[in-house]
Protein backbone atom coordinates (compact mmCIF):
# COMPACT_ATOMS: atom_id res chain seq x y z
CA UNK A 1 0.00 0.00 0.00
CA UNK A 2 1.11 3.39 -0.61
CA UNK A 3 0.11 6.96 -0.97
CA UNK A 4 1.23 8.89 -4.34
CA UNK A 5 2.30 11.99 -3.75
CA UNK A 6 0.49 15.29 -5.01
CA UNK A 7 0.36 19.07 -4.61
CA UNK A 8 -2.31 19.82 -3.14
CA UNK A 9 -3.38 23.05 -5.03
CA UNK A 10 -3.21 21.26 -8.03
CA UNK A 11 -5.91 19.33 -6.79
CA UNK A 12 -7.86 22.42 -5.06
CA UNK A 13 -7.66 25.96 -5.03
CA UNK A 14 -10.01 28.23 -2.96
CA UNK A 15 -10.45 31.60 -3.32
CA UNK A 16 -10.64 33.47 0.01
CA UNK A 17 -10.67 37.44 -1.16
CA UNK A 18 -14.59 37.43 -1.21
CA UNK A 19 -15.16 36.30 2.19
CA UNK A 20 -14.70 38.40 4.88
CA UNK A 21 -11.46 37.71 7.03
CA UNK A 22 -10.56 34.29 4.89
CA UNK A 23 -13.22 32.83 7.62
CA UNK A 24 -14.49 30.44 4.98
CA UNK A 25 -11.25 29.56 3.43
CA UNK A 26 -10.41 28.79 7.17
CA UNK A 27 -13.78 26.31 7.81
CA UNK A 28 -13.13 24.68 3.83
CA UNK A 29 -9.43 24.20 5.21
CA UNK A 30 -10.54 22.09 7.82
CA UNK A 31 -13.50 19.85 6.42
CA UNK A 32 -10.48 19.27 4.62
CA UNK A 33 -8.52 18.20 7.16
CA UNK A 34 -11.17 16.45 8.70
CA UNK A 35 -11.91 14.15 5.28
CA UNK A 36 -8.27 14.05 5.18
CA UNK A 37 -8.00 12.14 8.50
CA UNK A 38 -10.58 9.60 7.89
CA UNK A 39 -8.91 8.74 4.39
CA UNK A 40 -5.79 8.17 6.07
CA UNK A 41 -6.73 6.60 9.35
CA UNK A 42 -8.66 4.10 7.27
CA UNK A 43 -5.72 3.36 5.22
CA UNK A 44 -3.88 2.30 8.21
CA UNK A 45 -1.79 5.36 8.16
CA UNK A 46 -0.54 6.22 11.81
CA UNK A 47 -2.86 8.81 13.07
CA UNK A 48 0.32 11.34 13.89
CA UNK A 49 1.79 11.25 11.04
CA UNK A 50 -1.70 11.69 8.82
CA UNK A 51 -2.53 14.46 11.39
CA UNK A 52 1.07 16.17 10.27
CA UNK A 53 0.22 15.67 6.64
CA UNK A 54 -3.35 16.97 6.81
CA UNK A 55 -2.07 20.04 8.79
CA UNK A 56 0.44 20.71 6.09
CA UNK A 57 -2.05 20.10 3.20
CA UNK A 58 -4.88 22.59 4.84
CA UNK A 59 -2.05 25.01 5.51
CA UNK A 60 -1.69 25.32 2.06
CA UNK A 61 -4.72 25.43 0.79
CA UNK A 62 -5.99 27.68 2.53
CA UNK A 63 -2.82 29.80 2.55
CA UNK A 64 -2.78 30.11 6.75
CA UNK A 65 -0.24 28.32 8.39
CA UNK A 66 1.82 27.95 11.52
CA UNK A 67 5.53 26.39 10.98
CA UNK A 68 6.70 24.34 14.47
Amino acid sequence: MSIKPFRATSVVEFDCSPWPEGMACIAFGLLFAVIMSLYFIINGVKTAFGAVLVYAMAAALTGYGVYL
